[in-house]
């Protein structure tokens, strides 16, 4: 699976930099341009002269595209990762800690100081946690089981 994202990601980026974008264009200097600092300006601009200025630009702009618009929604990115990393959930839960409950946080934007308060309520609903992921195969509705408890936790106030 990583594998596939890699060469999708090496086949972008090598497939962009051999494509120049007219769309991406740039005519004058822009204060807010994130390559200005690196060039002084224009020498980055795709109507410049510079080799790198196309495949730097479109690279750019077809990268934030693709990872836009490949983002799995949140049930989805939570399904999946329950069912890839069953032990390590199981552990962090009953633990209040652990990478599990770090990844969870991060997937629910828990900021990082709330981050002890979100491990002890987690532990705090592991017996239902833990045997929402014991099964062999995470179905689908019991991780909207396991978002629903933590969208619970959130919204108490308790994190």
């Amino acid at each position: 699976m990583k594998f596939r994202k890699y060469l999708m990601a090496f086949s972008i980026v090598l497939s962009a930099s051999l494509i120049s974008s007219a769309a991406m264009a740039q005519d004058e200097f822009e204060p807010g341009n994130p390559f200005a600092a690196l060039a002084g300006g224009g020498i980055l601009s795709t109507t410049s002269s510079s080799i790198l200025a196309s495949p730097l630009t479109t690279t750019g702009g077809i990268i934030l595209t693709v990872v836009k618009a490949s983002q799995p929604q949140k049930g989805q990115a939570l399904h999946l990762y329950l069912k890839s990393n069953q032990d390590t959930v199981i552990e962090s839960v009953s633990l209040g800690s652990g990478d599990a409950v770090t990844d969870l946080a991060a997937l629910y934007e828990v900021p990082e100081s709330g981050l002890a308060d979100f491990g002890v309520q987690l532990r705090a609903r592991r017996a239902l946690l833990v045997e929402l992921v014991s099964d062999v195969d995470v179905s689908e509705t019991q991780a909207e089981r396991f978002g629903a408890i933590i969208e619970e936790i959130l919204s108490s106030g308790e994190v």
